[in-house]
């Protein structure tokens, strides 16, 4: 069986850390049920977002301790984490979440600043692996051209969802579907164009509920917008939420619409919400979020100081 190193400089939180540590932990914990070893460097869990000094500092920091966990028969950095890291006898294997480069296109200001500074990072990650790892062949194609990499080097795994614990959790939910009500689970950046699900809901009759779960920079623009289309009673920001919340959310809904600029989202949430059995959901056809153009809605780590 293998020995596995995890470095990740996202923050262990799904509050901050999005569904990126979400998926990681979720193929962690498989691995690790398959009878493999993984070891995972990450951030210590703490309030508030990890800036890029703190996760450029986390990366030099994890060289040193990727040297006092010798015996690995593979690295895997996720995105640019791991970009530090000295060559040694195991095999090097960078897993792109999104693509940071894809990213950074939808972005402003200091965001956009920052993912392209970050994208940077990623691409010499990138041709520095001996394995590219993408989440669909849309990023696989992404990664190839903005990166360089080789097409060879690079293979698609899709995004690991626990398939049956989201279907026992949901089906033993006691909420039943509410016709009418709409529901986008989302961290809320501007490449998630949620101001177009606002946009599209203004249209529906009256009794077209939104709910939305997730927080972000975009929340306060996102209810001023939703105010000023008249839709203080009929669009609900509900941050962040427990998981039993969450459940509930899911289970209530009748519709689930992730709206998204970037194919190079992973819609985590979009395969959460088919895990419910007979619900509607949008998707690409390659299991990418659909981008605007074509937009469809159917009926235990080891912690390092960021």
């Amino acid at each position: 069986m293998a020995r596995l190193l995890f470095v990740t400089g996202t923050s262990p939180d799904v509050r901050r850390g999005s569904g990126t540590f979400v998926g990681i932990s979720v193929l962690a914990e498989a691995l690790r049920q398959a009878g493999h070893t993984v070891t995972t460097l990450a951030p210590e869990a703490r309030g508030g977002p990890i800036s890029l000094a703190q996760r450029l500092a986390f990366n030099v920091r994890a060289r040193r301790a990727a040297r006092e966990a010798p015996g690995m028969d593979a690295v895997v950095g996720f995105d640019m984490d791991g970009v530090f890291l000295a060559g040694g006898n195991a095999r090097r294997v960078v897993a792109v979440k999104g693509g940071l480069a894809e990213e950074a296109r939808f972005e402003r200001g200091a965001a956009r600043l920052r993912l392209t500074i970050e994208a940077r990072l990623e691409a010499r990650n990138v041709r520095k692996a001996d394995r590219v790892i993408a989440t669909s062949a849309y990023s696989k194609g992404r990664i190839v051209e903005d990166y360089g990499a080789a097409e060879e080097r690079v293979t698609v795994v899709p995004e690991p969802i626990d398939l049956l614990r989201w279907q026992r959790a949901l089906e033993g939910n006691a909420d039943t579907p509410e016709e009418g009500t709409i529901l986008c689970v989302a961290h809320l950046y501007p490449r998630k164009d949620v101001s177009t699900l606002l946009d599209a809901v203004a249209r529906l009759p009256p009794s077209a509920r939104l709910s939305v779960v997730g927080t972000g920079p975009e929340r306060r623009r996102l209810e001023r917008r939703a105010r000023g289309l008249g839709l203080e009673d009929r669009a609900a920001f509900l941050g962040h939420v427990p998981f039993e919340r969450l459940l509930s959310e899911y289970r209530r809904a009748s519709v689930f619409c992730l709206e998204s600029l970037s194919r190079g989202d992973r819609p985590l949430t979009v395969r959460t919400s088919l895990a419910r059995r007979g619900s509607r959901s949008s998707a690409g056809d390659d299991g990418q979020a659909p981008s605007s153009g074509a937009r469809a809605a159917t009926p235990a780590g080891r912690g390092l100081p960021a």
